[in-house]
């Protein structure tokens, strides 16, 4: 079984482990960013593990991990994604509310290391415990850093397979470490950013539209707000 420390350096699109009832619940913001975003949304949307992964390599091995989801949107199930080498290769789906439960994988054996991706479930937060990985287990090394910033379709939305959300495809083509911060049903508000925000991005993607315009009574108001909060997002990054 890993520690925390382990955890945390496989664990992708993850700023902190929240300990609750025996699990370590996946964070993707920080405290500060939760006391402007939560008061302002009907369900903790801010708590989805939205992009987030364990990944790490090997020579083959035993995964398990024991987990918690808990409904964080209006969306009622759990999914996982499992891929080697980037080829998807086990899928687990469950229409649920809350659940606990386990998950076993068992990695081939082979002579060259293997890059394991567990992709989490965009629409839950998951909490996890008694993880354990092969013995030989590495994190893998990613070539850049992408923060995502939107609204639901950034978020993951309706995608039961998480591996194949827009977010997790365009990570893993750039082979990036990626930091998703986006939130169904939100807006783009530049009091949601961090200044000191512990992800250094190398590119920010920013995907906001609908929920935006509807704020707005004309196309012009629409436009000044969102280049003032364009302009925020450069001074604070």
């Amino acid at each position: 079984m890993i520690t925390k420390e382990e955890l945390m350096s496989v664990s992708y699109g993850v700023l902190r482990l929240e300990e609750m009832d025996g699990y370590w619940f996946l964070r993707r913001f920080t405290k500060a960013q939760e006391e402007v975003i939560v008061p302002r949304l009907d369900m903790r949307r801010n708590d989805s593990a939205s992009m987030m992964r364990l990944e790490f390599t090997t020579c083959g091995g035993a995964l398990s991990f024991d987990y918690s989801a808990v409904q964080t949107t209006g969306r009622n199930f759990c999914s996982f994604d499992i891929a080697l080498d980037g080829v998807p290769v086990w899928h687990f789906e469950e229409r649920c509310h809350t659940m606990k439960d386990s998950i076993a994988f068992t990695v081939p054996q082979s002579s060259q290391r293997v890059k394991v991706t567990v992709y989490f479930s965009c629409y839950n937060s998951i909490g996890l415990k008694n993880v354990c990985l092969p013995a030989d287990f590495r994190p893998t090394n990613r070539q850049r850093n992408i923060l995502f910033l939107g609204d639901s379709i950034t978020h993951g939305s309706d995608a039961s397979y998480p591996s194949q959300s827009y977010g997790n495809l365009v990570t893993d083509f750039f082979d990036a470490r990626s930091l998703s911060q986006a939130i169904g049903g939100d807006y783009f508000l530049a009091d949601n950013l961090d200044p000191n925000l512990p992800f250094i991005p190398n590119c920010v993607v920013v995907a906001y539209g609908t929920n935006d315009y509807s704020r707005y009574e004309t196309a012009e108001e629409y436009a000044w707000n969102t280049g003032k909060n364009i302009q925020k997002l450069q001074e604070l990054l």
